[in-house]
């Protein structure tokens, strides 16, 4: 299983998900900062964490084509 986090340089992304989903498997992270590379290879992972504020959900998840078998969890939305 590969784990994607969106906003994993953020506190929450690297001081909780990463070393938790670490333990999983691989992990992906991007930020705003991430090259387009990096973006399309995290929208390959099974399970894609956002670890970004609420208002920025829709900006990212805009004109993504998701596969039946991904997840989509939100875990911080403010």
């Amino acid at each position: 299983m590969i784990n994607g986090i969106i906003g994993g340089k953020g506190d929450i992304g690297k001081n909780l998900l990463v070393p938790l989903l670490s333990r999983l498997g691989e992990v992906k992270v991007v930020d705003k900062t991430s090259t387009a590379e990096e973006w399309k290879n995290l929208w390959q992972s099974d399970l894609i964490w956002l670890a970004i504020p609420r208002d920025e959900v829709p900006k990212i998840l805009k004109n993504i084509k998701l596969k039946s078998n991904q997840l989509i969890i939100d875990v911080c939305s403010i």
